[in-house]
């Protein structure tokens, strides 16, 4: 049987990841910092994979044939320049090494958009989009995704780097969008928001876990876009949250002036490698999507003041 690894398997991404893994007969080991998800059959570890011994302890413990990377910071605050990018990519080598030096056979890692160029509009492609990343954030993902590379070209490991670009749904964070807005609106509060003219490449979080799912058990190598392939303007995403709750009267747009910097017109994914080598298709639609968002939302606020 297949062992894999799941790092960051407690986060938004992640719990989304587990039970498709488990639906292939995957044996799941998953590793978080803290509290893991109630899902039967899937065996915990707590580890802080920033601690330097870490990722060796856990790998010779587990002895994966499978490794799916997701960790990271990702504190919308500041995860864009914040230094501790610089430590998940210390700890992620490690984690990378360790695999190899167990034997392992395959390795997808969490990349993501921002380590392309952002121009004023840009549509993304693997190996014609330039990687000029403006943020720390993007430069250590490149980086990583170099490193890995490296390792499977060497013959280690087969590898891919899941190129990650907007995603929502169940679990998302209340400070990123759509959560910024469906947040106020489900409590019956003003909602403010930029003029949201930009354009962006959204998917449902569980198309991008099965999206990610599928290229594990693929035998795809290098980077690969995991997106939609269909950018729309942000504000058709809030509009579309605000009219399911019956709360339009209460969207602000243009009470936040927009941001002047790294905020291009138009960011899009080429997802022809995803279609046509993993085999992967989006089955959720944005309305459906927001739908679903919507309801968990308001189902968690229901339950939380219960």
């Amino acid at each position: 049987m297949n062992r894999v690894l799941v790092t960051g398997a407690s986060g938004f991404l992640g719990r989304h990841v587990l039970p498709r893994l488990q639906s292939l007969g995957f044996e799941v080991h998953a590793v978080a910092y803290r509290n893991g998800v109630d899902l039967p059959g899937v065996c915990w570890h707590r580890r802080d994979l920033l601690e330097e011994s870490a990722a060796r302890d856990i790998i010779s413990q587990v002895r994966p044939t499978h490794l799916l990377h997701l960790a990271w910071c990702a504190d919308p605050a500041n995860f864009w320049q914040t230094a501790d990018n610089l430590r998940w990519l210390d700890a992620t080598t490690r984690l990378f090494a360790a695999f190899a030096e167990c034997g392992g056979q395959r390795v997808v890692g969490l990349g993501s958009c921002a380590e392309y160029e952002w121009g004023s509009e840009v549509h993304c492609h693997e190996s014609t989009t330039p990687t000029h990343p403006f943020s720390l954030y993007g430069k250590a993902k490149l980086t990583a995704g170099h490193w890995l590379d490296a390792q499977a070209t060497a013959g280690q490991f087969s590898a891919a780097w899941a190129r990650l670009f907007f995603v929502y749904g169940p679990w998302g964070h209340r400070s990123r969008l759509p959560g910024v807005v469906i947040d106020p609106l489900v409590e019956g509060r003003p909602a403010r928001c930029s003029s949201g003219i930009q354009r962006r490449d959204y998917l449902f979080v569980e198309d991008a876990a099965a999206a990610i799912v599928a290229i594990l058990d693929s035998s795809v190598e290098g980077a690969v876009n995991v997106a939609s392939g269909e950018p729309v303007p942000i504000i058709d995403l809030l509009k579309g949250v605000a009219h399911i709750l019956n709360s339009e009267h209460l969207l602000q747009v243009g009470a936040i002036p927009d941001t002047e910097t790294n905020n291009p017109r138009s960011i899009s994914a080429d997802v022809t490698r995803l279609r046509d080598e993993v085999g992967f298709t989006r089955s959720v639609s944005l309305d459906e999507g927001l739908r679903r968002t919507a309801d968990w939302w308001r189902q968690t606020r229901y339950s939380q003041a219960s």
